[in-house]
């Protein structure tokens, strides 16, 4: 699961506050989205932060 960067991984710190907590929704949708795929070998699962909020 790729989000942020290696020292925020779960958000972008650098974002106004109400886009950090669009971006940090739309990091957890798509961790439980992957949770929920039957995946079959190594799956990477990135948040497009160009797109969030």
């Amino acid at each position: 699961m790729f989000g942020g960067d290696f020292t925020s991984p779960t958000g972008n710190p650098e974002l106004p506050i109400e886009r950090e907590k669009a971006y940090r929704r739309k990091i957890l949708e798509k961790a439980l989205e992957a949770i929920a795929q039957d995946v079959q070998g190594p799956t990477i699962f990135a948040v497009d932060e160009s797109r969030e909020g």
